[in-house]
C-alpha cells in the first residue's frame, strides 16, 4: 500500500513482487504431475502492471499461468475488489469440468464496500459439485463476532444457482483466504482482548511459537476460529489440518524473507484452508504449508493440497438451455463413466497476498440422473393415478395424474424438529419442511391443476420451534424415486429445507440439511427395503440452525406394475 509523502500525495503503487524460486514457494505442480487442478486466491492483491498490462489483476493472472506452464489452462477466475480467485485445470482432466459460475458478497462498510467480502466459482467435476470460496474477513483480535457475522452474510450471499446454501449445496466446498482469527493465548477468561498485546504477553507468545511444534500447539489451543466452528457460531461442520503442526503463524511478519513477527500484533494463523464434505464421500489433506521465503507482504502465503472423491454416474443425460427456468432440450450424453465414482481428484490451493453469473450464463449445462432400465405397464391406470394421487402428494390433489412409475418410494415414519431459529417478530416460527434431490419423480406429474411452482412439502404448523409432523399420509408427503439403480441411489443425498411460511412476505429459510441415501443403495442392490434413523443438524448461513429428526423408510411401490 502507497504511503504519504510530506505533500499529503500518495507515493506510486508497490512494484510487482520480485520472483521467488519455484523450489522455496512450497507449491511447484509438475507438467501432468500432481494437481488436476489449481485454484489461488489473493486479498489486497494490488500493484504497479508490468509493461505490457493495463491491469494489475491481469499480470496476475499471466505470472500464475506462466508458473504453472502450458499443462494448465485457465477455466474460471472471479475477482471483488482486490480480492480474486483463478482456477486452473490440467489439459488432460479438462473434459470433465464443466459447469461454471461465479458469485461475489462484499461484507465491508455498509456490507457494499468491497475490501472485505468473499469470491466464489463453483462448478462440476462429472457429477460431482465442487465449490470454492476466498474471502477476507475483518481484522483485529477484539474482532471474532464480526469475522463471524462476515462469514455468515458471504454464505447467505454467495449463490451458484443451487436451492441450497453454499455449505449444504456441494459435494466439496473449500474456503480460503485471510479469515483473520486470532490467538487469545494468555488471557485470562473474560479479560479485554486489545488489539496490541503488551510486551510481555508478545514475548512469552513468541518464545513458545520458535519452540517448535508443541509450543505451537499450545498458543493454538486457544485460536478463535477453531473456537468459533466448534460452537457452531460459524464454519460450522468444515474441517482443516493443523495449522500449529505445519507451518508457523502467517501474520503479522516483518515484509522480508522469514518468520519474524512485528511487535503490534499477536502473532496467529489468519490464513487458512478449510473444507466441508457431503456426507458419503471423503476429502483428504495431503499437503499444508507456509512460504516463508516469500517477504512482499506481512502475510506469508499458504498453500494446500487436497485430494477429493469424485462421483461419476453411468446413467446421467446432460442438457443445455438459454435459460435456467427455461424447458431444457436433451444433449448427447457424454460417454458412459464408471458406475461409482472417479477414485480421487488432486487439487492445490495457493493463497497469494452482485449476482451470480449463473443469472445470464448464454448457455447452461445442467444435468438429470435417469432411470434408462426403466420400463412399465400400467394395467389400470385411472385407479392407480388416483391411489397414487393419495399416496405421495399430500395437497392439491388431481385427478390427472401420470402413471405410477416409480419402482421405490420413500415413505416417513416420524419427522420431527427442535430448538428452530425464530423467523417472527412473536419468537416463533411457521414451519414447513421441502425436500428435493435429483433421483426424485418431478412433482409437477402428481400436482393438481393450477397448482403453481409444486413441491414435494409437508404442511405448515403453526406458532412452533419444536414441531412435530404426523406422518399420517395428508401431514407428510411420500417421496417417488425416479431412479431404482443401487449404484446410483447410494450415492445420492435427500436436500432438505426448513422454511418459516410468511403471509405478506417470501417464506423465510430457517435452516437446511442433506441426508445420504447410501444404505438404501445396498437395500435395492438387495432387492429388499431398508430404514434411515437419524438425527441430522440444520444450518443456516454456516451456522446452527436447529435438528431434524426422521425415520425415513425405503419400500417398493405397490401400485407399479411391470
Amino acid at each position: 500500500k502507497g504511503k504519504k509523502g510530506k505533500k499529503g500525495k500518495k507515493d506510486k503503487k508497490p512494484q510487482p513482487p520480485p520472483p521467488v524460486p519455484i523450489p522455496e514457494s512450497g507449491v511447484a505442480p509438475k507438467k501432468f504431475g500432481t494437481y488436476d487442478m489449481v485454484v489461488v486466491g489473493c486479498q489486497e492483491g494490488d500493484y504497479d502492471p508490468r509493461d505490457g498490462f493495463d491491469k494489475c489483476e491481469d499480470d496476475w493472472v499471466a505470472c500464475l499461468a506462466n508458473t504453472l506452464g502450458d499443462s494448465y489452462s485457465l477455466h474460471c477466475k472471479n475477482t471483488l475488489g482486490q480480492m480474486r480467485i483463478c482456477a486452473f485445470v490440467r489439459a488432460d482432466v479438462a473434459p470433465a469440468v464443466h459447469h461454471w459460475l461465479k458469485s461475489t458478497e462484499a461484507t465491508g462498510l455498509g456490507h457494499i464496500m468491497n475490501n472485505k467480502g468473499g469470491v466464489g466459482i463453483s462448478c462440476r467435476v462429472w457429477d460431482t459439485s465442487v465449490c470454492f470460496i476466498n474471502s477476507h474477513l475483518a481484522a483485529h483480535d477484539d474482532m471474532r463476532k464480526r469475522r463471524d457475522d462476515d462469514f455468515a452474510e458471504i454464505v447467505g450471499g454467495c449463490r451458484f444457482g443451487e436451492k441450497l446454501e453454499c455449505t449444504e449445496a456441494f459435494h466439496h466446498l473449500v474456503w480460503m483466504g485471510d479469515l483473520n482469527y486470532r490467538c487469545e493465548w494468555g488471557l485470562e477468561p473474560g479479560a479485554e482482548i486489545k488489539r496490541k498485546p503488551t510486551e510481555e504477553r508478545f514475548n512469552a507468545m513468541l518464545a513458545k511459537v520458535k519452540g517448535g511444534p508443541p509450543g505451537r500447539a499450545e498458543i493454538f489451543k486457544h485460536d478463535q476460529l477453531t473456537r468459533s466452528r466448534l460452537a457452531g457460531d460459524a464454519f460450522m461442520g468444515f474441517q482443516e489440518g493443523d495449522p500449529a503442526k505445519s507451518h508457523m503463524p502467517t501474520f503479522k511478519v516483518q515484509r522480508e524473507p522469514g518468520f519474524n513477527y512485528k511487535t503490534q500484533r499477536t502473532p496467529a494463523w489468519c490464513d487458512r484452508v478449510l473444507w466441508k464434505t457431503a456426507e458419503g464421500f471423503s476429502a483428504k489433506q495431503t499437503t499444508l504449508t507456509a512460504a516463508g521465503d516469500v517477504g512482499t507482504s506481512d502475510h506469508k502465503p499458504v498453500a494446500a493440497g487436497l485430494t477429493l472423491e469424485l462421483l461419476a454416474h453411468s446413467a446421467t443425460v446432460h442438457i443445455e438451455s438459454d435459460d435456467p427456468s427455461a424447458a431444457a432440450e436433451p444433449m448427447s450424453p457424454m460417454s458412459p463413466a464408471p458406475d461409482r465414482a472417479v477414485s480421487a481428484f488432486d487439487v492445490a490451493l495457493d493463497m497469494a497476498p452482485q449476482e451470480s453469473a449463473g443469472a445470464s450464463p448464454g448457455k447452461v449445462r445442467r444435468t438429470q440422473t435417469v432411470d434408462a432400465t426403466k420400463s412399465t405397464s400400467v394395467k389400470d391406470a385411472p385407479f392407480m393415478r388416483k391411489l397414487f394421487q393419495s399416496l405421495c402428494f399430500c395437497a392439491y390433489p388431481s385427478n390427472e395424474w401420470s402413471a405410477p412409475t416409480s419402482r421405490w418410494i420413500l415413505r416417513f415414519e416420524e419427522l420431527s424438529a427442535t430448538n428452530l431459529v425464530a423467523s417472527d417478530i412473536n419468537g416463533k416460527s411457521d414451519p414447513y419442511v421441502v425436500f428435493f434431490a435429483s433421483v426424485l419423480e418431478d412433482p409437477g406429474k402428481y400436482a393438481g391443476p393450477g397448482v403453481k411452482n409444486p413441491k414435494w412439502r409437508t404442511k405448515t404448523i403453526k406458532t412452533n420451534l419444536n414441531p412435530v409432523w404426523p406422518c399420517d399420509g395428508k401431514s407428510v408427503p411420500t417421496l417417488p424415486l425416479a431412479v431404482s439403480q443401487a449404484d446410483v441411489i447410494g450415492r445420492e443425498h435427500l436436500l432438505i429445507r426448513v422454511m418459516d411460511q410468511d403471509t405478506l412476505s417470501s417464506d423465510d429459510l430457517i435452516g437446511s440439511a442433506r441426508l445420504y441415501l447410501g444404505d438404501f443403495g445396498d437395500a435395492i442392490r438387495a432387492g429388499k427395503g431398508g430404514k434411515i434413523e437419524k438425527l441430522i443438524g440444520l444450518t443456516s448461513k454456516g451456522r446452527r440452525a436447529g435438528e431434524l429428526m426422521l425415520s425415513l423408510v425405503l419400500e417398493k411401490n405397490p401400485h407399479y406394475a411391470a
